[in-house]
């Protein structure tokens, strides 16, 4: 339901990073210490914070608890983990391909983070072009069609 992820969506977010952030980061300080390549330490440390959300929604479940607020707040920390993490994986092959030292890492974050500057640079662009081209274009269409619903279905063809 809309408001009850709204409730629990800044804890959720929050939480969810700050564990995935101190478990890749725990993971790269024991590469980096024990003389590893940092991809190493970041696979470990991102595998270290997945969680078994299927098994915490299943006992929630079973004690009623789930309507808490409690229990929303962590259900939700449990899936943006496992979607953060889903990303993360999807990344780590780029940045294990050669394997990664200490002096590299700068260039490995940099390549890491591309996609993801990439995309938002698209989503914010495509989210400028909606609000000030297609919305004026699509009302023009809408209020010179009037009752004709033939000619909005081309339109939005």
């Amino acid at each position: 339901h809309p408001v009850k992820v709204a409730a629990v969506k800044t804890a959720a977010f929050m939480g969810a990073f700050v564990s995935l952030l101190c478990f890749v980061g725990i993971g790269v300080t024991v590469s980096l210490v024990m003389g590893t390549d940092v991809s190493e330490g970041l696979f470990i440390g991102a595998f270290m914070s997945m969680s078994s959300t299927t098994i915490c929604l299943k006992d929630f479940v079973q004690k009623k608890t789930l309507d808490t607020l409690e229990g929303q707040i962590t259900i939700g920390i449990l899936v943006m983990q496992d979607v953060v993490l889903g990303l993360l994986l999807a990344v780590l092959p780029a940045v294990s391909g050669n394997g990664v030292s200490s002096d590299s890492l700068l260039t490995t974050v940099g390549k890491v983070l591309w996609p993801f500057f990439s995309l938002a640079i698209y989503c914010i662009v495509v989210f400028l072009l909606t609000i000030h081209a297609v919305r004026p274009g699509l009302r023009r269409v809408l209020h010179h069609a009037g009752s004709n619903k033939e000619v909005v279905l081309l339109i939005a063809v």
